[in-house]
């Protein structure tokens, strides 16, 4: 086996080459030839003038495998920042003199996972390209909106930014609105109402409404939708259906329909919106009625408008509407999927129609955690304990209310001794742990009552413990 070593004295410490090899390369120190490789098949692609000289500080090893012929390699011996990218990324990466903007964009849309953005990031800050705003906006909406988004890396790029734009704010607003945590988001647009130079616009409101009404923050809600008439946005159709959402999230049918009432050319947002307002408030007949005159203004409907009105049929227990409804989206080839198909069996359930809800969950060809719930709630609300109790046990992942759904089922049909012992079986689960509803349950099969204030204090410790749990890793 022969080394080279490659001088990298006559690059500068950006400097990148392609070395080719007939084989695969893993980096490290020094390149090592296999036996019967002639330093003819090496190729070096960054300098003309390239030497490959006997004495180097700074080399790479590259050893031969198989499949792939081509890897980025570093000569100042640091990790590349796109070694991490896939190797039909790695084979397009250009010659350093062209690693420009553009370059750097098209990396940047290609990564899969954090590791690789990270790897960028780092050579941005090398080269000072992360200075450029628009490339720098660019890496802080992957990092906060790609489907491999860390917040915590977004808002470490974001105070990065010395002068962040609006585009910039709008984008870790979003972040933030669609995260476990919203609260974040009302108060880093707070701030960016002192900071930014520029008024929000009408990509800024529809996310804090967004945020507010996870929280139910009606206050500032309607201190936002001043600030939306004040701005002349009040015209916005996107954030007319965001304020129509907010005021729904926060039960205030009547606001939500005023705003709706005043959208001169509604589109089906705009009645998806409102419906599923009047079927989330309590209010089923009215958004069954407002189904019916989207259907005479010829608004063609979509599975989304289909889930808000099967859950008004399923709160107002109307079965034949329900089963019309069921028949249209057949008659009108609405796609079904399985947040339709769960809203279809939920209306099932709820409406008493345990054979029609089993002979859809047997035909379902994709079933989640609320689709084993729900029909495992049907069985036991039904009386019919013995196949919820083979639903129970087929289902593939047991969660908290699957195991509350079957304990209150047998301790309001007389049976404390099932519910008792499923009790203790769900407390050796590791994937579900009792809460109040569970306590609840147990009140009614546990006729001693030092029991039940000792299952109480469990709930209430384990609750404790998890919300400890959750304040650690914040």
């Amino acid at each position: 086996m022969e080394i080279l070593h490659i001088a990298p004295s006559q690059l500068s410490l950006q400097s990148w080459v392609f070395v080719e090899l007939n084989g695969k390369f893993s980096s490290s120190n020094s390149i090592v030839l296999p036996c019967g490789t002639s330093r003819a098949s090496l190729k070096c692609s960054a300098s003309s003038s390239l030497s490959l000289g006997p004495n180097s500080e700074k080399c790479l090893e590259a050893s031969k495998t198989e499949n792939v012929t081509r890897k980025l390699i570093h000569l100042t011996g640091r990790d590349a920042p796109f070694a991490a990218l896939p190797v039909e990324t790695v084979s397009k990466v250009p010659k350093a003199k062209e690693l420009d903007l553009t370059n750097l964009l098209e990396f940047i849309d290609q990564c899969t996972n954090v590791m690789q953005l990270k790897q960028i990031h780092a050579h941005m800050l090398r080269t000072s390209l992360f200075f450029d705003p628009y490339i720098a906006s660019k890496l802080l909406t992957v990092y906060g909106l790609s489907s491999f988004s860390s917040l915590r890396y977004a808002q470490r790029v974001f105070d990065q930014i010395l002068q962040p734009n609006l585009y910039c704010w709008n984008t870790l607003i979003r972040a933030y609105a669609s995260s476990s945590d919203p609260t974040q988001s009302l108060l880093i647009f707070s701030e960016m109402l002192y900071s930014c130079s520029e008024f929000p616009n009408k990509f800024s409101f529809p996310f804090v409404f967004k945020a507010a009404s996870e929280i139910a923050a009606s206050h500032y809600g309607r201190i936002l939708h001043g600030m939306v008439i004040k701005a002349s946005l009040a015209s916005d159709l996107f954030i007319l259906n965001s304020l129509i959402h907010f005021y729904g999230s926060s039960g205030d049918l009547d606001s939500a329909h005023i705003v709706f009432s005043k959208i001169p050319q509604k589109d089906v947002v705009s009645w998806n919106s409102m419906i599923n307002a009047f079927a989330q408030g309590g209010s089923p007949e009215k958004a069954l009625h407002l189904f019916k005159q989207m259907e005479i203004k010829n608004v063609k409907p979509n599975k989304i408008t289909m889930v808000g009105v099967l859950s008004a049929c399923a709160k107002k227990l109307d079965l034949e509407f329900g089963r019309w409804i069921c028949s249209y989206i057949e008659r009108n080839d609405i796609v079904v999927d399985l947040t339709l198909n769960n809203a279809i069996l939920d209306m099932y359930v709820k409406c008493g129609s345990i054979d029609d809800a089993q002979k859809l969950f047997d035909r379902m060809p994709e079933k989640d955690i609320v689709s084993w719930t729900t029909m495992l709630d049907g069985y036991a609300k039904s009386g019919n304990y013995d196949e919820a109790q083979l639903t129970f046990d087929a289902m593939p992942h047991k969660e908290t209310a699957a195991w509350n759904a079957l304990i209150s089922a047998y301790a309001q049909s007389g049976r404390p001794k099932e519910a008792l012992s499923l009790f203790h079986e769900m407390q050796l689960s590791e994937n579900a742990k009792p809460d109040e509803i569970t306590l609840v349950a147990s009140v009614a099969f546990q006729r001693n009552p030092i029991m039940t204030i000792q299952i109480h204090v469990k709930i209430k410790m384990g609750l404790w413990l998890r919300l400890e749990d959750t304040a650690m890793q914040k």
